[in-house]
């Protein structure tokens, strides 16, 4: 899920001007994404040794994806939840189709632009050369069609985000659900900033909340992320999580995100007596549980924190957006021409291990300018919708002002 604005300042507090920490954990599950991508699309046995156990966490990029969808529900919440007004609410409706359309769309351009230079292989020229079954993304890219500009960034400016498609970049099927996500927190905050009973607005949040998840299990994290905004705002400051709590809980984490809703094996074979259903409801709400441990670990615990919030955490996080969005690129590209040229037998464990790091190094580099876009941006917008909720503001008291009768 995608980065969803810069995290708020939180007021009070000493060590940390904003949430760097959630920043750097969601760098680190884009991290994840591209390592099960990089797995699943290029040395796919290591995917299948580690599936059932707790080793495959770390490959689990559906996993990741719905810890971005808990953040995202934190962030966008946060903030109006400190200034309890409307202004900061409406301000994040406002501006979220640009925040996002504007980043995904040059992304696709980088895919256009690469499928009209020749990026990507063709199985046509390298398909006899190699092994009778080859890497899911070595010709992956070239079957796309990313040459056809015009489809290209009708999907990435709207298409994504009313249909859920993904048909050229393999990773925006999120961004329907993340532009709905978000607006279903904006509404849960906005329940919860209503002056009304406490009881009342429960009710309210609960039933706004199931009435949600009957719609898509993909909507059930977002409600917690704007709980977990709640109970920061009232207690964060609180709470301190000694290590060997933190520790127990990351155990537990890595457990949960062992599961992938796609394989019933190994721990989780049981899983496999469920209809799909059920089966992605259950995975959903359990991936949804680990993202909450991670997130109050991240929060709660210093030492976590300390490191959270160093140099690395801090560059993850900034790359973490950009970085989701051109993945894919590198992998059915670069990292594809290199397989082919260098590993056509496949690679060992020390070249898959070198194969792996440079790609993830060319993929930060590609993403760094996405990146420095993404800020611009999101200052540009940011500064536009303050402007025009402070201009009808102006309009509305003056407005009122005439409707008054004259001092007598």
């Amino acid at each position: 899920m995608p980065r969803s604005a810069p995290l708020p300042p939180v007021r009070g507090d000493p060590h940390h001007a904003r949430l760097t920490e959630l920043e750097a954990l969601r760098g680190i599950a884009a991290l994840v994404v591209f390592s099960g991508h990089f797995c699943e699309g290029l040395v796919p046995r290591v995917t299948a040794s580690l599936e059932g156990t707790v080793l495959f966490a770390p490959l689990n990029g559906p996993a990741a994806v719905v810890l971005f969808f808990v953040l995202s529900g934190f962030v966008l919440t946060l903030r109006p939840l400190q200034a309890r007004g409307w202004g900061p609410l409406v301000v994040q409706g406002l501006k979220r189709w640009p925040r996002l359309a504007a980043p995904v769309t040059m992304a696709g351009l980088a895919y256009a632009l690469a499928a009209m230079i020749g990026a990507f292989p063709d199985a046509s020229e390298f398909v006899a050369k190699l092994p009778p079954h080859p890497p899911a993304y070595l010709f992956w890219g070239q079957a796309q069609h990313n040459a056809q500009w015009g489809d290209v960034l009708g999907e990435a400016s709207f298409g994504t985000f009313m249909h859920e498609s993904a048909r050229h970049n393999g990773v925006l099927w999120t961004m329907h659900w993340e532009f709905l996500g978000s607006f279903l927190a904006l509404c849960s905050a906005a329940i919860m900033l209503l002056k009304l009973p406490m009881a009342l607005r429960a009710a309210m949040f609960t039933a706004l909340w199931v009435a949600a998840a009957a719609y898509s299990p993909w909507l059930i994290a977002f409600p917690c992320g704007v709980i977990g905004a709640v109970l920061h705002h009232s207690y964060g400051k609180r709470i301190r999580i000694p290590n060997w709590l933190a520790i127990g809980m990351l155990v537990c984490a890595a457990v949960l995100l062992s599961w992938d809703s796609r394989t019933q094996i190994g721990m989780w074979t049981w899983t496999g007596s469920l209809g799909f259903a059920a089966r992605l409801r259950l995975w959903i709400v359990t991936q949804t549980l680990a993202a909450c441990l991670c997130m109050t670990v991240a929060l709660g615990n210093p030492t976590i924190r300390g490191w959270l919030a160093s140099a690395p955490g801090r560059i993850a996080g900034q790359l973490s957006f950009a970085f989701y969005l051109v993945h894919l690129l590198i992998l059915c590209s670069f990292s594809s021409w290199l397989y082919i040229l260098f590993l056509p037998a496949g690679p060992g464990l020390w070249s898959g291990a070198g194969l792996f790091l440079v790609s993830l190094i060319a993929a930060a580099l590609l993403a760094t300018p996405l990146m420095l876009f993404d800020q611009w941006w999101l200052s540009v917008i940011g500064s536009t919708a303050r402007t025009g909720i402070r201009a009808l503001g102006v309009i509305a008291r003056g407005r009122t002002q005439a409707g008054r009768p004259p001092l007598a």
